[in-house]
């Protein structure tokens, strides 16, 4: 093949084509069964299968793991996922490369990636962390993490439909992290996949089990990673709430339990040669300094309204003054205190990971009440910060979020 190639008039109209926005919304998320890159006489071949194909679909060539969806590669390098299974790119083979897969969000009005391609000529194994707004409610976005390079080595508490949204994060890991991730899944009363966060929206939500397990990570020059570390902008939808009622990590009742019967051991059991998994002690990142903030709380014997506090005041530090967060805290410890009650008359008792038996009526009473309490929490906070500020938490985001999805605390408990 030659290293020049001929635009064809088909292929100027298609380039002229992926210029009109905004695209329509999409009703189905469409399946992505296959996403690969492949050297044909030098030059990169895309190539894909899915079904649910959308109008607007397409797959793009990436040069970096960590590009944002918008810098892929222009020219003969992308095409419309409906116009077969294959395209011939213009990008000679070559190490670091990738393709993915993306569709219109009309949401965020821009395109995002739902899929990607495992990285040419990578063999370092990675994890990544997704975020998908599955129920396209108000509810919190739903994150997860899984691994790559092998695909699907490991995956956490997910959903089985290929609707995401938004990559969050890829980051490389050593050859042990997906065991040792694998090894702390715990075998909760439900699910085994929330790094001992059985009790959904109680002791913490996806966004906290998606910390616990990015932990495994391990000290990479010498911080550790979790989404508190992302940019706002790319952080899942309704993380800050999730973080002001569970905290960065879930609840106090489990964590020490967690760490010392699973983390520990997994990384004893399966090291990493990034350092000592106790090297949190000199991280000054958030997540660090987070995380010595929960041992140093099981060391004080701190409560668990206490720790969300503190965890608060740090993540907050920079955003807001002294002054303001001094002046919203009472209101946050009195809506904490009002939920954990709710939760203690319904039988829930602290540090258990068996729930009490309740009725489709009581499960709708309680969570629909710890809803009111979110959504108190949300429209106080912004009314006694400052629209200005709330906006800086949140990213711009207005959404007055649900804490808890119903149906869902229905699946769970009512047995």
């Amino acid at each position: 093949m030659n290293d020049i190639r001929i635009m064809t008039t088909e292929e100027k109209a298609q380039q002229s084509e992926k210029a009109r926005v905004p695209q329509p919304d999409k009703q189905l998320p469409p399946r992505v069964e296959q996403l690969m890159l492949e050297n044909v006489n030098g030059y990169f071949m895309l190539q894909w299968k899915a079904t649910n194909i959308g109008y607007y679909d397409w797959i793009g060539l990436y040069e970096d793991d960590n590009a944002k969806d918008s810098d892929y590669i222009g020219g003969l390098n992308w095409q419309w996922a409906r116009n077969g299974t294959s395209y011939h790119t213009w990008t000679k083979s070559n190490n670091g490369y990738h393709a993915r897969y993306l569709v219109w969000d009309s949401k965020a009005n821009t395109y995002v990636s739902i899929e990607r391609s495992k990285t040419w000529g990578k063999t370092e194994k990675q994890f990544i962390l997704w975020t998908s707004n599955v129920i396209l409610t108000d509810n919190v976005e739903h994150s997860w993490v899984e691994a790559i390079n092998p695909y699907d080595a490991f995956r956490c508490f997910s959903p089985f439909e290929p609707n995401r949204q938004r990559l969050l994060l890829s980051t490389p890991v050593d050859k042990n992290s997906q065991k040792r991730a694998d090894y702390c899944r715990t075998s909760g009363w439900l699910y085994k996949d929330t790094a001992g966060l059985n009790l959904y929206a109680i002791e913490g939500y996806c966004h906290q089990a998606a910390n616990r397990f990015l932990l495994f990570l391990g000290p990479r020059n010498g911080k550790y990673i979790s989404i508190n570390d992302l940019q706002p902008n790319n952080r899942p939808g309704g993380y800050w709430l999730t973080s002001s009622l569970c905290g960065t990590y879930g609840s106090m009742s489990n964590f020490d339990n967690w760490w010392e019967e699973y983390f520990i051991p997994a990384w004893n059991k399966f090291p990493s040669p990034q350092g000592a998994y106790d090297a949190f002690d000199s991280d000054s990142s958030l997540s660090g300094r987070i995380l010595a903030l929960y041992h140093r709380a099981v060391k004080d014997n701190m409560s668990n309204i206490d720790l969300i506090i503190e965890n608060n005041k740090i993540l907050y530090e920079g955003i807001l003054n002294d002054i303001q967060i001094e002046e919203f805290q009472p209101k946050h410890r009195e809506i904490l205190h009002k939920r954990d009650e709710l939760f203690l008359q319904a039988g829930f008792e602290e540090g258990s990971n068996t729930p009490p038996r309740l009725s489709e009526n009581d499960v709708r009473h309680i969570f629909g009440r710890v809803n009111e309490l979110a959504r108190e929490f949300q429209t106080t906070l912004k009314e006694t910060i400052g629209g200005a500020s709330y906006r800086l938490i949140t990213n711009n985001d207005e959404t007055i979020y649900e804490a808890v999805e119903i149906d869902l605390a229905i699946k769970i408990y009512n047995k």
